[in-house]
């Protein structure tokens, strides 16, 4: 079986090809005013896989650049298209009072995490949002923290001021920043590591045990290479997430 998945963010896009439950190529796709060339990086990736059969299937948290991807894949390439939640549900049970208004890519990205490990887990999304959820031993969604990420950090600051430059977020190489722009990366970066941290430490308080932690998202790789209580960062969670809920409803459609 193969098929293309699709992760339709605020920031990025993600493409990745399915075989058989094994991802065998993934691109991220960064978001700009021009749609010209995301229409063309859909339009290569669903050629990819239109001769295989497999449709490709959609989610995401942009609903127009969903659209979007959806019209080109059926218009464009001709390949049939299925969305997470609606056509292929989400293979998790959601312990909320409003299950249905928590965004796709967290439940797909504990549903990959617990996938990987089958226990408690907290799943962290570092994107355009800092999501840290979490994941019961019995394979429940129990909620979690939403914050801003990095770079929306940093232009709300500078938006919200009137002298404040916009700066792009990096690991800083001290923890006193000896400039503006340097105060604003420490502050930011430094500010996101320490909310991460408290979040998880007041779960595993509650929990009796801290627990495996799994990263995700675009500066994923720049927060894990900081936080030893994270074990694991993987680029492509929510890929994952959505080839785990497909291969679900397909096994039980025989």
């Amino acid at each position: 079986m193969k098929f293309l998945a699709v992760d339709v963010g605020n920031s990025r896009v993600a493409f990745g090809v399915f075989q058989d439950g094994v991802l065998i190529q993934a691109e991220h796709h960064t978001l700009g005013s021009d749609r010209t060339k995301l229409t063309e990086a859909v339009q290569v990736w669903g050629e990819m896989t239109v001769d295989s059969g497999g449709p490709a299937v959609l989610a995401g948290v942009n609903p127009s650049v969903c659209e979007l991807v959806r019209q080109t894949l059926v218009d464009d390439v001709g390949l049939k298209t299925l969305s997470i939640g609606s056509d292929v549900p989400l293979p998790m049970k959601v312990d909320l009072p409003a299950p249905e208004k928590v965004g796709v890519d967290r439940i797909l990205n504990a549903v990959a995490a617990y996938g990987r490990i089958k226990e408690s887990v907290a799943v962290i999304d570092a994107g355009t949002a800092i999501t840290v959820d979490f994941v019961s031993a019995e394979g429940i969604f129990l909620g979690g923290a939403i914050l801003p990420g990095l770079g929306l950090s940093a232009r709300i600051l500078h938006e919200g001021t009137a002298l404040l430059p916009l700066v792009e977020v990096t690991k800083p190489e001290q923890a006193i920043g000896r400039d503006t722009a340097e105060a604003i990366s420490v502050g930011i970066f430094f500010g996101a590591l320490g909310a991460i941290r408290e979040i998880i430490e007041r779960y595993a308080t509650d929990l009796g045990f801290w627990p495996t932690t799994i990263i995700t998202g675009g500066d994923g790789r720049l927060i894990h290479s900081e936080c030893d209580f994270i074990q694991a960062n993987v680029p492509e969670l929510t890929l994952l997430g959505i080839d785990l809920a497909y291969r679900k409803v397909s096994q039980e459609a025989g």
